[in-house]
């Protein structure tokens, strides 16, 4: 028994919660568009340069995406 011991858990936010522009890259997200056939949530972002792109969250999230294409395209030459 743990008397007198009051453990609180803070429930992290939801992605679903992220809103705006996403730090460390060129995209904002605009709106939810859909969840792809395996369940993973894709959203309509724009990019730095104008374009709107529809992006899976989680590559958003885990840092695979930056931009629309346009940063490779603009490293490349």
């Amino acid at each position: 028994m743990t008397a007198g011991i009051d453990t609180e858990i803070e429930k992290p936010k939801r992605r679903s919660q992220i809103t705006g522009k996403i730090k460390g890259t060129r995209l904002t997200l605009v709106r939810y568009s859909h969840h792809d056939d395996k369940s993973h949530r894709v959203n309509v972002y724009k990019c730095d340069c104008g374009i709107q792109k529809k992006i899976r969250m989680d590559h958003v999230m885990n840092g695979d995406v930056k931009s629309c294409g346009c940063w490779g395209k603009q490293m490349k030459g």
